[in-house]
């Protein structure tokens, strides 16, 4: 299949393409402040399904705005589903592991999935997932963060190794700086027999006064 990988930041004119082909925006953070993209989502009047943390309760109504959930992998399964139950109600829905799907060979047409890679064990397995549910001539299509050329994630993992903050117990191992690299996403899908394997990296910058930016991420 074709496979159609953005890693990086998504241009805005991109934006009301990228939303309509969406039914639901996931926001399946750790932790966290409060995200930007959950009003970029309202904008475009798409639900949310963010996990309770940090100050989600704010901006997520529950059953009106989108579902706030635990920040487990399954109690977001079950968010999931509960919101498309309602959004997508004729759609069939099939709860299970990105890195062993619940799909039989060659049953989809496409597959895709928007910063899912960052939040799997294997990427490689997932990516391998997903072509093994394609019918031959299936696409694919994943976006990743650009992490290696993102200043803000550089920012904060340099902070927390400086500081010497364990991981986790039970976390995966964790994955190279340069993992969303365009050498690295296009040796996954190799990886995975894909054909016709296009990378783009997109991006833009964006100045503005550190002081009033970080007071606008506590206050928002």
């Amino acid at each position: 299949g074709r496979v159609d990988l953005r890693p990086g930041y998504v241009a805005m004119e991109d934006l009301p393409t990228l939303f309509a082909s969406h039914r639901v925006v996931m926001f399946t953070y750790q932790t966290v402040n409060i995200s930007g993209s959950i009003h970029m989502a309202y904008t475009f009047g798409r639900p949310v399904v963010a996990t309770d943390v940090g100050a989600m309760r704010d901006v997520v109504q529950p059953g009106v705005t989108g579902l706030l959930t635990g920040n487990d992998a399954a109690s977001i399964a079950d968010a999931m589903l509960e919101i498309t139950a309602t959004r997508a109600p004729g759609a069939e829905r099939r709860r299970g592991s990105a890195e062993a799907l619940p799909i039989g060979d060659g049953e989809v047409d496409a597959a895709c999935g928007n910063y899912v890679l960052p939040h799997v064990a294997d990427p490689q397995r997932a990516v391998a997932e997903a072509f093994r549910v394609l019918r031959p001539g299936g696409r694919a299509a994943f976006t990743e963060w650009d992490a290696p050329n993102h200043e803000a994630f550089q920012l904060f993992w340099s902070l927390l190794d400086s500081a010497g903050m364990p991981m986790p117990p039970g976390a995966p191992p964790k994955r190279p700086g340069d993992a969303a690299s365009v050498e690295r996403m296009r040796a996954v899908f190799d990886a995975a027999s894909a054909r016709d394997v296009d990378v783009h990296t997109i991006g833009w910058t964006i100045s503005v006064e550190p002081n009033a930016y970080w007071d606008a991420v506590v206050h928002s």
